[in-house]
């Protein structure tokens, strides 16, 4: 992270600033998943700036969001 401007909470939490949302969690459950643990948290807060595009990683790429002029507030994913 160096380099990257960072936020912090009283409590800790770090954020990177400029990102187009920040969720501050808490542990909620915790499930065996196999050779796996499966984490559900909870959120204490969210902060969201709907100027900004939202990065998104899907099947392994980087990808944007768009919407599809085809369908009144459907939203389609394209590979970046």
């Amino acid at each position: 992270f160096t380099g990257v401007e960072l936020l912090s909470t009283d409590d800790g939490a770090l954020f990177v600033a400029g990102a187009a949302a920040h969720l501050s969690c808490g542990l909620h459950a915790e499930f065996p998943g196999g050779d796996h643990l499966v984490v559900l948290l909870r959120i204490r807060s969210l902060a969201a700036d709907p100027q900004l595009d939202p990065l998104v990683f899907h099947a392994s790429t980087f990808r944007t969001l768009r919407i599809d002029p085809a369908a009144e507030g459907a939203v389609t994913g394209t590979t970046s």
